[in-house]
This record gives C-alpha cells, sequence and structure tokens, in this order.
C-alpha cells in the first residue's frame, strides 16, 4: 500500500522488517522431532580452503549457526574435521549431547569419550545415512559453501571500497596498510600516543602500539605527535600506505615536517 502511494521510504522500511522477521522465524523453525540438543557440522572444501559450518539446534529448534574459514595444504577432510571439533568444544564452547557430522573422523570412539568426559554425560557423534538428520547435515554444508562465496564477495567489495578511497581522497597508493595516530593526555600530563592499524580494511591489532611521551612536557600536541611519529618511522620498517592523523592542518603539518627531516616520500597523509 505505501509503494502504491509512492511512500517509498516507508515501503522500504516495513520490507526490510518484514524480512527481519522472516529472518527469525526461519532460524527457529522446528527441523528435528528429537528434542536433544544437537550441533550439526557442514562441511565444503574448495582448492586449499575448508570452511565448517556448525548449526547450533536446541530442543529441536534450529537457533543459527556459524563458519568458520581454515587454510590447509594436503590434509585429508577427516583429519581436518577431527582437528576442527578438538579445538572448537576445547574452547569451553557448549558441548551439546549429539554432534552431527558428514564424514567419519579418525579415533571416532576416542573423540566420543573425550566430549563425554568434558561435558559430563554422553555425547554422541553420528554421521547420518538418510533421513532428516542426513538432510540437517546437507544443509550446513550448504551453509558452507555460500560462507565461502560471501567470504569471497567481502573480499571483492573490500578492494573496491579501497580503490575508492585512492581516487576520491587522491592518494598515491591504494591505501592496504593505514596507520592511524592520536595523542591523549590528562591535564597536561600522563601523555601517550596511540598507533592503531588496519591491513585491507580490517584491524591488525597485534600491530597497535603505544607511546609514553619522553622529551615534551605540559600541553604541546604538535611536539608530541612529531616525538611519536619519528620514533614511529625513524627506522624506515614497514611503511604503511597511508597515515591517518587525529587532527586538522597543524597534526598533518607536524606529518609533513617528520616525512621531510626523515625523507619519507612515498607515504601519503590525512588528517581527520
Amino acid at each position: 500500500e505505501e509503494s502504491e502511494q509512492l511512500h517509498f521510504e516507508k515501503a522500504a522500511k516495513i520490507r526490510d522488517q518484514i524480512g527481519s522477521i522472516e529472518h527469525v522465524i526461519e532460524k527457529q523453525k522446528v527441523v528435528s522431532c528429537d528434542l536433544l540438543d544437537q550441533d550439526v557440522i557442514g562441511f565444503h572444501r574448495r582448492d586449499n580452503t575448508i570452511v565448517i559450518y556448525p548449526l547450533f539446534v536446541r530442543a529441536g529448534k534450529l537457533l543459527g549457526g556459524r563458519g568458520f574459514s581454515l587454510s590447509t595444504h594436503g590434509l585429508p577432510d577427516e583429519e581436518v574435521l577431527s582437528s576442527f571439533l578438538r579445538q572448537y568444544y576445547r574452547e569451553g564452547r557448549f558441548i551439546p549431547e549429539r554432534i552431527l557430522v558428514p564424514m567419519e573422523i579418525p579415533e571416532h570412539s576416542w573423540a566420543e569419550e573425550w566430549l563425554t568426559e568434558l561435558k559430563g554425560e554422553r555425547v554422541q557423534i553420528w554421521v547420518p545415512l538418510k533421513g532428516d538428520k542426513k538432510d540437517l547435515v546437507r544443509m550446513a554444508s550448504e551453509n558452507a559453501e555460500k560462507f565461502l562465496f560471501r567470504e569471497a564477495e567481502i573480499e571483492e567489495d573490500q578492494e573496491r571500497i579501497l580503490k575508492t578511497l585512492k581516487e576520491r581522497l587522491h592518494l598515491k597508493k591504494i591505501p592496504r596498510l593505514i596507520e592511524a595516530f592520536d595523542i591523549s593526555n590528562l591535564q597536561g600530563g600522563y601523555a601517550v600516543g596511540s598507533m592503531v592499524c588496519f591491513e585491507n580494511g580490517y584491524p591488525s591489532k597485534d600491530r597497535y602500539r603505544h607511546f609514553k611521551i619522553r622529551t615534551i612536557e605540559g600541553m604541546d600536541d604538535y611536539g608530541m605527535m612529531y616525538e611519536v611519529l619519528s620514533r614511529r618511522y625513524r627506522k624506515e620498517e614497514g611503511l604503511p600506505d597511508l597515515v591517518l592523523v587525529d587532527g586538522g592542518r597543524g597534526q598533518l603539518n607536524v606529518v609533513r615536517e617528520v616525512f621531510k627531516d626523515l625523507k619519507i616520500s612515498e607515504v601519503d597523509m590525512l588528517g581527520i
């Protein structure tokens, strides 16, 4: 009705609400007559990439799932699946009464005993050959295949976004590696510099760094920024494509000055 009256924004909102309701209903639909808690493990391989996708069935209702992408080189599928199950349930996750898997795994009996001991009650690992349980495993494996394609699409989207950033911001390079800096202090004391890093559009937390300010006292943000940037780039190791600073023209001029002093010319600069 809203569409017919050309109220397109209202129509779009209602359409999205309907989609969300259908999504929730789909997730909570009854998929098993067994009222047991079950994890249904989907499996899909493409070249050296394997996706394992557990679906969570609780009291017969499908409550959702989660995909895991793994790189493997020459390992048999059965060993990859067995290794995943050991790692997955070792990390403190809920262990259901039954786990449906698409193939036999090595040391099947030992895995059941280990999970039973971990849970404190009987756990079964089944490879269903027919019926509803077989259909559930097929559904989980189809989700694994879709998850792999979604990951590939996301990577393509990230590449397009990075290329768009290069064009819109008139950068020399595609900003695959971005390092961003900020200075914070408490009433002129306890000053620190923070650096966060993004690689191909995602946080790269192992590269994050903090810098205690050593040479500047008082409220001198420009001096602190100069110290932090100088310490980071003095060795010119692993230069980013783009340096982003929290601040305007003044902070950007500090970056420019540091790079001039260190004879660095190939890195783009941006203030925000």
